[in-house]
């Protein structure tokens, strides 16, 4: 088990993202944080999160910019300001 927060595989639809490591499953629980880092090995990618989780993700890089999760974030709908 990873004990430094990172990014792994993209995940789809509305869940949290967070997985305690890459063979384990997603959180799942509903999204309320959308953010931009710039992680290593990765560069910018964009990071759903819920709000037990959200402090997890802003570690996984560089935060960049962050907002309310909304229905059109799942859909990758959304425009999210970027200051990189």
């Amino acid at each position: 088990m990873s004990t430094t927060p990172s990014v792994g595989i993209p995940t789809y639809g509305k869940g949290c993202a967070f997985a305690a490591d890459l063979d384990k499953p997603a959180c799942g629980e509903p999204s309320t944080s959308h953010m931009i880092v710039h992680a290593e090995g990765w560069g910018l990618v964009t990071l759903q999160s819920c709000e037990r989780h959200a402090a997890i993700a802003r570690m996984a890089g560089d935060l960049v910019s962050e907002h309310p999760f909304h229905a059109d974030c799942a859909t990758n709908d959304c425009i999210v300001v970027s200051n990189a």
